[in-house]
C-alpha cells in the first residue's frame, strides 16, 4: 500500500471539470496526416510524438494519460504507435466522456476514475509513458505535481508534459478575454517547466515550444459582463490571425518557428531514473 502524498494546492475543482465535460462535445478523431490548416495544432503534436517515440511500433509498451476526460489522444496512441493505453481522471463526467470516445473508436482502454494523489495501487510504476495535456499548470507547486505524476512511471520510463503557454501572448489574450480562466493557471515558460521537472527528480530529455501560433487555446466560454462583445471580437480576431498563418504554412509547406511569445504550448519529455524509489 502506497502512502498518498500531500496534494499540491489545486486551482480547480472536480465540479469545475465535471461542468467542462458536460459543456464539451466529443472531439473528432486525430488525423495525423491531415494537411488542413485547422489541423495544424494536431499535426504539431503528431510531429512532437513522432520525434519522441520514433517511427517503430511500440507493441507491448503502455501509456497512461492523466486528465483524460474526453481524450481522442488515447486512440491515436494505440493506432499510430501500437501502445497499450489507459486513462486517469477524477471527474466522473470526464471519464464517462472518455469511455464514449473509446467505444466510438473501438479501442481497448481502461479508464480509471480516481484522484491523481491517491490512485489505485495497480497504477503505481506501471507505465512506460505517462502523458498529460494541461494538468500540472493547475497546481501552485508544479514540481510536487510532477513528482506525483512520476509515481505512475516505471523506472527508466518517460513523463511527457504539455502545458498551455500562459507566459506568452496566449496568456495575455486569456487574461484579457477571461481573467477567471487565466487565474486557474500557473504561468510556465519552457525554462520554468524544465526546472520544475528537475526539482521533481527527473532528467530532462527535451523542452520546446510547440507550433508557431494558436490563439484558439485561449478560452472565453465563461466570460461575462458588459465587455463580453468586445472580448469576443478580440478573441475571434486573434483566432482568425492564427488560422491565416496556418493557411500560409499549409500552402508553402514550411512551418514558421515556434517561439516563447507566440507558441501556444510548451512540451517537456523527462526520464525517470532506473534507480528512482
Amino acid at each position: 500500500m502506497h502512502t498518498p502524498p500531500k496534494p499540491a494546492p489545486d486551482l480547480t475543482t472536480v465540479a469545475y471539470w465535471d461542468q467542462v465535460a458536460q459543456d464539451t462535445k466529443l472531439a473528432r478523431p486525430i488525423d495525423p496526416a491531415g494537411r488542413s490548416p485547422r489541423n495544424r495544432l494536431r499535426r504539431a503534436f503528431h510531429e512532437e510524438f513522432t520525434r519522441g517515440f520514433g517511427e517503430a511500433p511500440l507493441w507491448g509498451r503502455r501509456i497512461l494519460e492523466i486528465g483524460c476526460a474526453g481524450s481522442v489522444w488515447l486512440p491515436y496512441f494505440h493506432r499510430t504507435f501500437g501502445l497499450d493505453v489507459a486513462g486517469l481522471d477524477y471527474s466522473e463526467e470526464g471519464c464517462a466522456q472518455s469511455r464514449r470516445v473509446m467505444q466510438r473508436e473501438n479501442v481497448p482502454c481502461e479508464i480509471i476514475c480516481a484522484d491523481l494523489f491517491a490512485p489505485p495501487d495497480h497504477l503505481m510504476e506501471a507505465f512506460d509513458y505517462v502523458v498529460s495535456f494541461g494538468v500540472v499548470e493547475h497546481f501552485t507547486d508544479t514540481a510536487s505535481a510532477l513528482a506525483v505524476c512520476a509515481r505512475l512511471v516505471r523506472p527508466g520510463g518517460t513523463l511527457i508534459t504539455f502545458v498551455p503557454n500562459m507566459a506568452g501572448s496566449v496568456g495575455l489574450l486569456q487574461r484579457w478575454v477571461d481573467r477567471a480562466v487565466y487565474d486557474i493557471h500557473v504561468s510556465l515558460d519552457a525554462p520554468t517547466l524544465a526546472r520544475a521537472h528537475a526539482e521533481a527528480g527527473l532528467q530532462n530529455l527535451s523542452t520546446r515550444y510547440l507550433a508557431s501560433t494558436g490563439y484558439s487555446v485561449a478560452n472565453m466560454n465563461k466570460a461575462k459582463g458588459p465587455m463580453r462583445i468586445a472580448r469576443q471580437l478580440v478573441w475571434t480576431s486573434a483566432v482568425a490571425a492564427s488560422l491565416g498563418i496556418w493557411v500560409v504554412e499549409s500552402v508553402v509547406c514550411c512551418d514558421l518557428p515556434a517561439t516563447r511569445f507566440f507558441s501556444p504550448f510548451v512540451a517537456n519529455w523527462a526520464l525517470k531514473s532506473i534507480h528512482a524509489k
